[in-house]
């Protein structure tokens, strides 16, 4: 699987061992797996680092020292005449 598409997820990985093989392994596991072989797999298959790095690396930090916020661009609302100015 990894070799085919090695830029795929490790939880998509995770979850086609899970349905397709039963298995009862944790994502942790898959993920340092995949830690470990990525690298090995795309030098036997010819790919540089540089390709690999689009990949991230996720990181835990205790609750409250950080905080995420996703901000958008709505754009003009469009609303009846008679209702006031929105603030």
């Amino acid at each position: 699987m990894l070799r085919s598409e090695i830029l795929i997820k490790g939880a998509v990985v995770h979850e086609r061992l899970v349905v397709e093989y039963g298995f009862t392994g944790t994502y942790q596991r898959v993920k340092l797996y995949m830690q470990e072989a990525r690298p090995r797999i795309a030098q036997e298959l010819g790919i540089s680092p540089g390709e690999l790095a689009g990949l991230h690396r996720r990181f835990e930090v205790v609750p409250g020292a950080q905080a995420q916020v996703d901000w958008g661009d709505e754009g003009q609302i469009l609303v009846p005449h008679d209702v006031g100015l929105l603030t």
